[in-house]
Parts: C-alpha cells; structure tokens; sequence
C-alpha cells in the first residue's frame, strides 16, 4: 500500500473542557505522546481489523512534532521513528515516555 497517501489528523483543537467542566484555550498539544497505529493489510480475505498483530503501532514524542502541524502522514512519521508490533507496543511507550 502506497503510505504516502495516509494522513493523522492532530490539529490542536479550538477549545479546550478543562477538568473542571470550563471552556478554555487548549494547550499546543493534547498529549506527550502520541500513539499512531496503521493497519496495511488490504486484502479482504486476509484483513482482520480485530487482530492486534496485523496493526503497526508508531510512538511519538510530542516534542518531535512541529508546533503548528495539523495532520501528518504516515511516511513523515516514519522518519521520526520506527514501527512497532503489539507485542512491542507496551516498551516502546516505556523508552518514548523514559525520554521525555
């Protein structure tokens, strides 16, 4: 599958329910860390969204990401880091949160 075409939505949103039920301005990001998961297999016989270990799972540290970017594709994390299974999905979150 040609993963130049597929794209995350992470634009900052206009407002933001703080704990205590207010509307207030959000902060740049939403998370430290941002979880992308991608599943490629396009096969319908073989596709089983239900299936952990058909999905790949791509850890980012939200300080990697540009300050004003509003969607980024899936080749452009790549470049930032490496995919990972499920089985590795639990360290990965681990090392990503460890370097914060």
């Amino acid at each position: 599958m040609d993963t130049r075409t597929s794209w995350f939505n992470i634009a900052r949103p206009d407002l933001f329910m703080s704990f205590e039920g207010e509307l207030i301005a959000p902060p740049d990001r939403l998370a430290e860390i941002y979880i992308f998961a991608w599943h490629e297999e396009t096969r319908e016989s073989a596709a089983d969204h239900r299936s952990p270990e058909q999905w790949r799972f791509l850890v980012v540290p939200a300080k990697s990401l540009r300050a004003n970017l509003r969607s980024i594709g899936l080749h452009e994390i790549e470049e930032i880091t490496d995919a990972v299974g499920f089985e590795s999905l639990a360290e990965a979150v681990r090392e990503t949160l460890d370097g914060l």
